[in-house]
């Protein structure tokens, strides 16, 4: 949800809304978010909340992170995390967790990243330990309006796994995008449209066992 990597928050004042709606024709697994980003005192700062499940089981997390330069080319960010989780009829639980990462600007179009997730190790209620990852990446810009990104994820108790995704810039206003998650092994695609402040973007995941899965985002520059 919101930022993988606090770093990369960055100071413009805008607000971002996102929805996955019935995901792979599962309307219990439906998920929205809202956030809002800008720039206090020489820190990009942002806020934001999400949402997944049904009345059955519901995953809540809200967050609140910070980015600020280093030097010219580096940039430190932490994200602090409130989680709830809650189950009809049993109860629910929350946690707090601290995310911490770095974005580097390499020169030549190259930037470089890395992020901790859950660095203390939170726990809900009932003992279970949340996710620690730990992540790496590159980006690389090799003309103007075009990027090329990939990851390296290692998460608590599972094998580590590669993202990577490209995106083209075409007539200014429209970009299209294409990406695959090693996890899963998805693949996904998406467009996007800029008019003005406002930017709609659409992406589309496929699963080969359970199909297609849709989403939306819509981003206003304020």
């Amino acid at each position: 949800m919101f930022w993988r990597n606090p770093a990369s928050v960055t100071g413009m004042t805008a607000v971002l809304l996102s929805a996955v709606p019935s995901p792979y024709g599962l309307p219990p697994l439906s998920g929205a978010s809202a956030s809002v980003q800008s720039k206090l005192w020489e820190t990009a700062t942002a806020v934001g909340i999400s949402s997944v499940g049904s009345s059955m089981y519901r995953e809540v997390q809200g967050a609140w992170s910070a980015a600020r330069g280093v030097t010219d080319r580096v940039t430190a960010g932490v994200s602090l995390r409130v989680y709830h989780v809650s189950v009809r009829r049993y109860g629910s639980a929350s946690a707090l967790g601290v995310d911490a990462g770095v974005r580097i600007d390499a020169g030549g179009g190259v930037s470089l990243g890395a992020a901790l997730t859950n660095l203390g190790g939170a726990r809900l209620a009932g003992g279970d330990e949340l996710p620690r990852m730990v992540t790496g990446g590159a980006a690389y810009s090799p003309a103007e309006g075009a990027l090329i990104a990939a990851d390296i994820v290692h998460e608590t108790d599972r094998p580590a796994f590669i993202r990577a995704g490209a995106e083209v810039r075409l007539a200014g206003a429209f970009v299209v995008r294409g990406g695959y998650d090693g996890s899963s092994g998805e693949l996904c695609g998406g467009a996007g449209f800029t008019a003005g402040p406002v930017t709609v973007d659409y992406a589309v995941t496929s699963h080969q066992d359970l199909g297609l899965s849709h989403a939306v985002g819509v981003t206003v520059l304020l």
